[in-house]
């Protein structure tokens, strides 16, 4: 259980043929009032993803948001002080745990002692790959269903990279 990817395209591809073959069958249909886009999003870390598919993903959202300046990311992050500056987006790894020996606490998903600025930005990383992933769902089911759409949001906001707001822009309720 949760052991997927926002970010894998295979993932994404299998996720985009299940919701195309329930809508197209049963969207339609009177009796089918709601339709639930995944179920908690986020929940039990699934917002955390450490993949392959993750890192590339990653550094493409880094170069957009810098509009490919590597420099003025270092700048932004303040790499100098933290003795890593980056020469290319391919040098800049996910932020794994990196505190070996040392449990994340109740209130962490996960330790790591790279960068703030680099810590924050992969939170919003995720928020947008999590918000992406709904989103394309919900362009999906418009399409092809009558019945309002919506999710349900998991607890535990705090620890979540989630933006309610994000997730929940394009759906009925």
């Amino acid at each position: 259980r949760r052991q997927y990817s926002f970010n894998s395209q295979t993932y994404l591809d299998y996720a985009q043929r299940i919701v195309k073959k329930l809508a197209d069958r049963y969207g339609r249909r009177k009796a089918v009032a709601i339709w639930q886009v995944d179920n908690e999003l986020g929940h039990e870390n699934s917002d955390l993803d450490f993949s392959d598919n993750s890192l590339q993903a990653w550094r493409q959202w880094l170069k957009k948001k810098f509009g490919g300046s590597i420099h003025r990311l270092n700048d932004d992050w303040g790499t100098t002080f933290w003795s890593v500056t980056y020469n290319e987006f391919e040098e800049i790894p996910l932020p794994k745990y990196t505190m070996p020996g040392t449990p994340a606490h109740s209130n962490e998903n996960f330790r790591s002692n790279m960068s703030p600025s680099m810590l924050l930005d992969y939170r919003r990383f995720r928020k947008d790959s999590v918000a992406a992933f709904a989103n394309h769902q919900v362009e999906l089911l418009k399409e092809r269903v009558d019945g309002c759409i919506t999710t349900n949001a998991p607890g535990g906001e705090w620890s979540k990279a989630l933006d309610h707001n994000d997730v929940f822009a394009n759906m009925d309720f």
